[in-house]
């Protein structure tokens, strides 16, 4: 089937920039701001209606490869190349607290939907569940056999997903630390995951250039799509659940019925793209590249 054209409208860069690559974006929850990570050592937080950077967040000595954002919108906190955490006050723009739990490098971090604890993941392999009230880690999750690169929770907050260069996704009980599932069927690193809004199917993208889909009921992989003609680098869900976003070094941002493993839209970028958001209303997609720049790709109803 002929890919259709995905319903874009521009793809409008924003105000200012990192002088290095982006390698994570997140949104506030109201989706009025964006906030990006970048190997500049920086994290910047953008205002997404007028593309201008509005806040630089410094302090981390090495790059900086993930940022969260509390979901009262008051916090964010980054995980970088120097091996710790950095808790930011938003509201005044200053560093709060630095979290040195990891014994390497810092990948990846992800937030339960209720605020309650957030979840951390080094290149020494571990994921600690930390309690954000009073940033203590409360359960180290041990089990992955080479550097864990991405993580997500799910949408009820009882579980949480790892994965990256063992090939395998992992799947977690929170409350426990028990492990749930190992997926397995990836033959190459696994540098992104999504869980989608019913709870019950994780996805996950590869450097093998496929984008599997598992089910958390019976543990079974339940769609393979041959996505890429290179390195896949990030996925994103829309809200509602139903579309998904991925880029790759081959110069596609690539849009999904991830359901039906059908293609619904195919665009070329010309920038070497490495992370993607899709904002809370639908309407815009937030984009990082390899060079420092933030894009916000507008769509159509």
């Amino acid at each position: 089937m002929k890919a259709k054209a995905p319903p874009l409208l521009s793809l409008r860069p924003a105000q200012g920039e990192h002088i290095e690559a982006v390698n994570c974006v997140t949104l506030t929850p109201t989706g009025k701001y964006a906030l990006s990570a970048s190997n500049d050592r920086t994290v910047k937080v953008w205002d997404i209606d007028s593309g201008l950077d509005i806040l630089t967040l410094s302090g981390h000595k090495k790059r900086v490869t993930s940022v969260i954002v509390t979901p009262d919108g008051s916090q964010a906190i980054s995980a970088s190349d120097d091996n710790t955490l950095r808790v930011w006050d938003l509201t005044v723009g200053i560093e709060s607290n630095v979290l040195q739990e990891h014994q390497d490098k810092v990948q990846a971090l992800a937030l339960t939907p209720d605020g309650k604890y957030f979840i951390s993941a080094a290149r020494d392999k571990y994921v600690i569940i930390w309690d954000l009230a009073t940033l203590k880690p409360i359960r180290e999750l041990k089990g992955h056999t080479d550097w864990i690169m991405t993580l997500a929770v799910t949408p009820d907050g009882s579980k949480v997903i790892s994965a990256g260069r063992d090939n395998v996704v992992k799947v977690w009980d929170i409350q426990t630390g028990q492990l749930l599932h190992t997926f397995t069927g990836h033959r190459y690193w696994v540098v992104s995951v999504a869980v989608t809004m019913d709870n019950q199917h994780v996805i996950s993208a590869s450097w093998d250039k496929s984008i599997k889909v598992w089910s958390l009921v019976t543990g079974q992989e339940v769609t393979h799509i041959e996505a890429h003609e290179n390195y896949i680098d990030a996925l994103s869900l829309s809200p509602e659940g139903s579309v998904l976003i991925s880029i790759s070094w081959d110069s596609t941002l690539k849009v999904w019925d991830w359901r039906k493993g059908e293609l619904l839209g195919n665009l070329m970028i010309e920038q070497k793209l490495n992370c993607c958001v899709i904002t809370p209303d639908g309407k815009r997609i937030v984009l990082g590249d390899n060079n420092g720049l933030l894009y916000f790709l507008e769509l159509m109803n």
